[in-house]
């Protein structure tokens, strides 16, 4: 599955707020719960921290992809947040974040996060594309431009 795909304008959040880690995943799953409403944001947001625990998912330079696996939702749920100002995410490389994919999949083991995960990691080594996402204005723009550089890498 494509990000295309997968998200649209209405999923893309421009100019988050928060600055570090646990502010960014709780915004976005505040933001998550918001569009899909049967996602409830505490259960994203406990999940997701969780999962943290393990180890970071600021894995990418300048990329987070926090993610969680839930009981009782079939599907893979997306939405993205970009921050101008860069988020202290504690990532593996000590780089603020811009970027943030937050992903919420089934705990049924479905592979679809996989291939968004191998799809950001391919985008993310395209320093334009991170420059480009950045500088938007709107979420239509962002999501104009990961279409665009998605068509690069297929």
């Amino acid at each position: 599955m494509s990000f295309s795909e997968a998200l649209n304008p209405s999923l893309i959040k421009i100019n988050l707020e928060s600055t570090d880690k646990k502010g960014v995943i709780e915004e976005m799953a505040t933001f998550m719960s918001e569009k899909y409403p049967f996602l409830e944001k505490n259960l994203i947001l406990t999940s997701v921290l969780e999962r943290e625990k393990q180890m970071s998912t600021g894995i990418i330079t300048h990329v987070a992809i926090p993610h969680c696996r839930i009981h009782g939702i079939d599907g893979s749920f997306v939405c993205a947040g970009i921050s101008k100002e860069g988020i202290d995410y504690g990532s593996l490389d000590s780089e603020p974040v811009y970027f943030v994919l937050l992903m919420a999949v089934s705990s049924k083991g479905s592979d679809i996060h996989l291939s968004l995960l191998k799809n950001i990691s391919l985008l993310a080594d395209i320093d334009e594309f991170l420059d480009e996402i950045i500088e938007a204005e709107t979420s239509q723009q962002v999501y104009d431009t990961i279409v665009k550089y998605e068509q690069k890498i297929q």
